[in-house]
């Protein structure tokens, strides 16, 4: 599969000047419970329901800090103003189904839609968002394609399967049509409820994307009994990367990807993501820009 020719930014949310372990990065991921699931309604077009709930966004654009460099070509610093885009991007887990909830408002210069069949493939050939998800942060080489790897894991088509996005998965979304999952083997499971949903609209240069995906510690592409969910509990801390791809003109041959970590080759090495911190429900995180580890370790006392 080809990799899309774009140019590789970073955009900061929340940050921890210390204890993440890429960059010291560390994004406040909230709690959702239960008993507060139906008031996430994915396909109602807004945000306001993450706002009620949450309170601040996880991560939102940062502008004043930015930088980047071509995929090829290491990291160089780069131009990105706010006439580029603005967008906002709620981040939440439920312990009971492994799911990690997105919630993202984008304004954007212009929006370019992603022509993409049945499936996820192609998302990235318009405006759209990857999140990928180490949900117990081992780290580890998860990602691959064929011809990049094959030496480690891939002798065989059914070894192939069985390692591709195994331990740690990079989910595709966009918001019309509102779609979400990942496209690995397995995907007529993985890509539909209740492992994953999407619901999006686009307005103008305005757009709502919302979805939940699962994390998997084992996804065994042939089996969802045999496969292992991620085991979550407030203060821990997962590994995700967030990739926004943005485009001005159609065709996908170019554009800009905005990435967290600033770290090359994310898709296949889940070290290189940043840490999510799990957040009880019922402590929002009221600045979340100027927030540290500290602040949300302390937002976890009653």
């Amino acid at each position: 599969m080809s990799r899309p020719s774009i140019l590789a930014v970073l955009l900061l949310g929340l940050v921890s000047a210390v204890h993440g372990h890429v960059r010291g990065k560390s994004f406040v991921v909230y709690e959702l419970p239960d008993e507060h699931l139906e008031q996430v309604d994915l396909h109602d077009g807004s945000i306001g329901d993450w706002e009620a709930l949450m309170g601040a966004p996880s991560v939102r654009t940062r502008p004043d800090w930015v930088i980047g460099g071509h995929y090829d070509n290491g990291f160089t610093e780069v131009p990105y103003g706010v006439s580029d885009g603005d967008w906002r991007v709620w981040l939440a887990w439920n312990r009971s189904t492994s799911r990690i909830y997105f919630a993202m408002e984008r304004r954007d210069d212009v929006h370019i839609g992603s022509s993409v069949g049945e499936g996820i493939y192609g998302a990235w050939e318009g405006d759209s968002v990857s999140l990928m998800i180490d949900g117990d942060h081992s780290g580890g080489e998860y990602g691959f394609y064929p011809g990049v790897g094959s030496g480690v894991c891939c002798e065989s088509d059914e070894e192939y399967k069985l390692a591709n996005n195994s331990q740690a998965q990079q989910y595709w979304a966009i918001a019309d049509p509102p779609r979400a999952g990942y496209l690995g083997a397995g995907a007529e499971w993985v890509n539909r409820p209740p492992f994953s949903d999407a619901g999006g609209r686009v307005e103008g240069n305005t757009s709502i994307l919302e979805f939940y995906v699962t994390a998997f510690d084992s996804l065994v592409w042939d089996s969802p009994d045999m496969s292992v969910r991620s085991v979550f509990s407030a203060g821990m801390v997962i590994g995700f990367e967030l990739q926004l791809v943005d485009h001005d003109e159609p065709g996908g041959e170019s554009g800009l990807s905005l990435l967290l970590a600033s770290q090359a080759n994310p898709w296949r090495f889940a070290e290189r993501f940043v840490d999510g911190v799990l957040h009880p429900f019922g402590n929002p995180v009221s600045v979340v820009a100027d927030s540290t580890w500290g602040g949300i370790k302390a937002g976890f006392q009653p």
